[in-house]
């Protein structure tokens, strides 16, 4: 074999160790550089309430059956199962997010480390609507007569057909319903970012996790509206049967809003597809903290607080440009 034949062969494969030596040959990181990303980001709240329970006018109104002389002639009996304001549940959305960001890398071989500032926009946040029932009754008799006073407490005239006090045998059944619709709202529409970031490089890849605290203004709301009703009759033997109803509705809301500031966590890949652009994948989780909101009324001395718990994760892609 001659050795033009040879030659070809040998020049194929020093080729190939060539474009394999430069493809592994350690590329500079360093230096500054800034870019944007879009993609999508998922926040949650998780749900928190101080009272579980509510007790209205109508409640109290047949609840507070009462005898002047307790004796073993008069009984009552009571069972209710009260709805709860909404506690624990959890409620997330998806919305796009843009991010701007600037940052710098110092090189070590093929440790890469630095920092970004990071400003990201959309509509963030997440609501729930939940809507409770509960119901209850309370029996009630006065088999010992003219002796004892039965007195019944009706708060604001709520319930009609209802004797305030009487003499005399009398027996009394009354039901209950209590319904608790409940919306809470947190948002916020933009958090500052200050990243940390610590990378492997090989090739025209850096892989990195990150890691720093987010800043954000998140505004957190609560309207809830309570409908109570009651109903029964109120038997005096011998004497007429009195049938007694009434509802009522108590509104109550809230709005907090708060300077918040959490930390994330992540992990990425840059490529460099030169020595100034870079593309970028990147996902996130980050957490907030918790932010409290109190729903009043001004109907009565009533009130509930709600925490919200708020976290979230991102996912995203973009182009960096280096200087």
């Amino acid at each position: 074999m001659t050795p033009k034949y040879l030659l070809s062969p040998i020049a194929i494969s020093l080729g190939f160790v060539s474009f394999n030596l430069a493809a592994e040959e350690l590329r500079d990181w360093s230096g500054i550089y800034a870019g944007g990303m879009i993609g999508f980001a998922n926040t949650k709240s998780t749900e928190k309430s101080s009272s579980d329970t509510f007790k209205g006018d109508v409640y109290n109104s047949i609840n507070s059956l009462n005898f002047s002389l307790p004796s073993p002639g008069t009984g009552l009996a009571k069972s209710f199962d009260l709805p709860s304001i909404s506690s624990g549940s959890s409620n997330n959305d998806t919305n796009i997010q843009g991010t701007g960001l600037i940052g710098v890398n110092f090189q070590n071989d093929h440790i890469v480390f630095g920092g970004e500032v990071r400003a990201s926009f959309g509509d963030f946040g997440s609501s729930s609507n939940t809507t409770n029932h509960g119901s209850g009754s309370v029996t009630g008799y006065d088999h010992e007569g003219i002796t004892n006073t039965l007195r019944l407490t009706n708060y604001n005239s709520v319930i009609s057909g209802l004797p305030v006090s009487f003499n005399g045998f009398a027996e009394l059944e009354g039901n209950y319903e209590q319904q608790i619709t409940q919306k809470n709202e947190m948002k916020f529409d933009n958090t500052t970012s200050l990243i940390g970031r610590l990378g492997y490089a090989k090739g025209s890849l850096l892989w990195y996790a990150l890691a720093g605290v987010n800043f954000s203004r998140v505004a957190a709301k609560t309207h809830t509206t309570i409908v109570e009703s009651a109903s029964g009759t109120l038997t005096e033997q011998g004497g007429p049967s009195h049938d007694f109803s009434g509802s009522s509705t108590y509104l109550f809301s809230g709005e907090h809003t708060k300077n918040m500031i959490g930390y994330t966590i992540g992990a990425g890949v840059d490529w460099a597809i030169n020595e100034k652009f870079i593309l970028r994948v990147e996902g996130e989780y980050h957490d907030l903290g918790t932010i409290s909101v109190t729903g009043t009324s001004n109907q009565g001395a009533y009130s509930y607080k709600l925490k919200q718990d708020i976290t979230g994760y991102s996912l995203a892609t973009g182009l960096m440009y280096r200087f």
